[in-house]
């Protein structure tokens, strides 16, 4: 290739260069596996897809890293790196996308969608060295892969929203991020884990003859700050036959309707769902 000039001709650019995939951390990502004794490349060769959902679980970040490693052998004095073609590049629209995405979500100008928040909840996370955890096969604290997983759902589901984070010290600062929920017809079946027992019978943990949608009753709202403020309410009328359509907010003692499009606001801290079929 033009970024690898070997004037003897003795080498081929593969053995010069290795490509790894690494995570943001600097953790290599397996991209093989052995299919009828031959090593195969688990990335499809054209897909629009995302390189993370093509590697499954494993797969800690939504971004992953291509990591070039040059080794030179002592004796191609002649082997050389073009470094101006080595540096040329051109950026993949989805990347652009992504990077804007990101942005945008750290510095809270477009806020995040509840479904968003339940993916990064699930997200695979590996462990520091100062969270090992203790492994009973091999007898060492390993950096194991944590994931947390909804095993089963619940006929009234309770989403309480991070609103406070410790930056420094003992000091707790409020998160006003702006989340997107919506007022009915929450879909979970995306986020909690698809498996049942051996018996498949009733003991199974997941009960995929019932559907996995929600709809909101009631918001708690905070406004203010961590050791002072004010709490409210949205609600409406709810039993086990149907839900009502009414919105009120409770103030205190002040009641009063309200319209739904004004039950979505920064300042919602705990949501309330009920399952529209029960289990």
């Amino acid at each position: 290739t033009e970024e690898f000039i070997d004037t003897d001709c003795r080498y081929r650019p593969e053995d010069i260069l290795t490509i790894r995939f690494v995570d943001g951390q600097g953790i290599p990502q397996n991209v093989v596996e052995t299919r009828e004794g031959k090593l195969v490349s688990v990335l499809p060769r054209q897909s629009t897809a995302l390189v993370s959902d093509c590697l499954g679980e494993d797969c800690l970040q939504k971004f992953l890293f291509l990591n070039l490693e040059w080794k030179n052998p002592k004796d191609a004095e002649n082997a050389i790196i073009n470094t101006k073609r080595f540096l040329d590049h051109e950026e993949h629209p989805s990347l652009v996308e992504g990077l804007r995405q990101q942005r945008a979500q750290q510095n809270g100008s477009k806020g995040v969608t509840l479904n968003q928040c339940f993916q990064s909840f699930s997200r695979p996370e590996r462990l520091d060295d100062h969270n090992m955890w203790y492994c009973s096969t091999c007898k060492e604290h390993v950096r194991a892969l944590k994931t947390m997983k909804l095993w089963r759902l619940p006929n009234i589901l309770v989403v309480h929203l991070k609103r406070f984070e410790y930056k420094h010290g003992f000091r707790r600062d409020k998160l006003d991020t702006f989340v997107s929920f919506p007022l009915a017809g929450l879909n979970m079946d995306p986020h909690r884990a698809h498996w049942k027992s051996a018996s498949e019978g009733d003991k199974a943990f997941v009960n995929n003859s019932i559907p996995a949608e929600y709809d909101l009753f009631a918001v708690v709202n905070h406004y203010g700050r961590m050791g002072f403020g004010h709490y409210t309410a949205f609600a409406m009328q709810w039993d086990e036959t149907g839900i009502s359509k009414e919105w009120n907010l409770f103030d205190d003692s002040h009641v009063r309707p309200v319209q739904p499009s004004d039950v979505q606001t920064s300042a919602a801290y705990i949501l309330f769902y009920r399952r529209r079929h029960f289990n």
